[in-house]
């Protein structure tokens, strides 16, 4: 059913707009509001897309700004720090592990391997930084949350979803006391595939 020209729909249509004509008389809004509407529109337009430059070359620029302070941030973090002796590093048996906390609160772990060898790590996974723990059942160090696992002696991934190693903390012993003296991220330490 087609809608009559003269129904109630006819009364909420706008009457479509013509040029002006030479003998046409100009109502008097027009006269104190003198706007050409399509003058307006090309403004219009022209305005949102001078805006929708500018707010995406901000939010660019602003993504720059957080990648690169990021970058500068872990530089500094990375940084020196107060050399701190690790309580009860000496007590260590082979096979076994000792949570610490570094100077900067970041948290760490101590593991003394089979072979006698002290290595410390960031504790943080490096898939979804959920804590690292010890599994002295399997020699390893893993991640609970995605059953990643990590060589306790070289930090390299052994197998799960982690692409990189874990941090190293660096370690030096004196008198028979160890000493946790900063950070080292080596290079080459992403994914090693293992059958384990």
């Amino acid at each position: 059913m087609t809608p009559s020209p003269n129904g109630p729909a006819a009364a909420h249509r706008r009457p479509a707009l013509r040029p002006a004509e030479a003998g046409d008389e100009i109502p008097l809004w027009r006269q104190h509001f003198p706007l050409d509407h399509e003058e307006d529109l090309r403004r219009s337009r022209r305005e949102f897309m001078k805006l929708l430059a500018l707010v995406s070359g901000g939010f660019s620029l602003g993504s720059v700004g957080l990648v690169v302070k990021a970058a500068v941030a872990k530089v500094n973090h990375r940084a020196a720090l107060p050399t701190m002796e690790i309580a009860g590093a000496a007590d260590l048996k082979p096979g076994e592990s000792l949570g610490f906390t570094m100077p900067d609160d970041v948290p760490a772990l101590l593991v003394k391997t089979a072979e006698g060898q002290l290595a410390a790590y960031d504790r943080r996974c490096t898939h979804l930084s959920c804590p690292v723990l010890w599994n002295s059942a399997e020699h390893r160090i893993q991640c609970p949350c995605h059953k990643g696992a990590f060589d306790p002696a070289t930090g390299e991934v052994l197998f799960g979803p982690p692409q990189r190693g874990l941090t190293h903390v660096t370690l030096e012993t004196h008198a028979g006391k160890t000493f946790a003296t900063g950070y080292e991220t080596r290079k080459g330490m992403e994914r090693r595939h293992d059958s384990t």
